[in-house]
């Protein structure tokens, strides 16, 4: 009733088999039966290689696009600089034409051209001569 071990010679090239005659008898293990013991390493090779090869594809068009806008804003910016110095320039000019149009010179020209009476002498109103009346 118990173990029973076999004999070891150097002639014997089998390996040893135990028999047990005891009645306990140790379970075996069992592959479970869950979700992933359908999946193995060699079934998500191809599955990572596929998922990595797109997510490469991914972000390369991710980053062509960030490019793309980036250059995009550039030229924009350009263009908008260049307006607004523009814009300065014609500013700076019409400062110049609006000092020179206000100026007593060109008034008094202007009053000439359209033959407009001289200032000779200044009259200013007071509160007496409106009284007066």
């Amino acid at each position: 009733m118990g173990l029973v071990f076999p004999k070891v010679s150097s002639e014997t090239k089998t390996a040893p088999t135990i028999r047990s005659t005891s009645a306990i008898v140790r379970p075996r293990a069992t592959k479970s039966k869950g979700f992933f013991a359908s999946f193995s390493i060699k079934s998500l090779v191809p599955f990572a290689a596929i998922s990595a090869i797109a997510f490469i594809i991914v972000m390369i068009g991710v980053h062509l696009y960030m490019v793309n806008a980036y250059s995009g804003k550039g030229f924009e910016l350009r263009r908008h600089q260049s307006a607004i110095n523009k814009l300065v320039d014609d500013q700076k000019h019409l400062m110049v034409q609006q000092a020179e149009m206000g100026s007593i010179m060109k008034v008094s020209e202007v009053a000439t051209e359209h033959k407009l009476v001289p200032i000779t002498h200044e009259e200013f109103l007071t509160t007496n001569q409106l009284t007066q009346r």
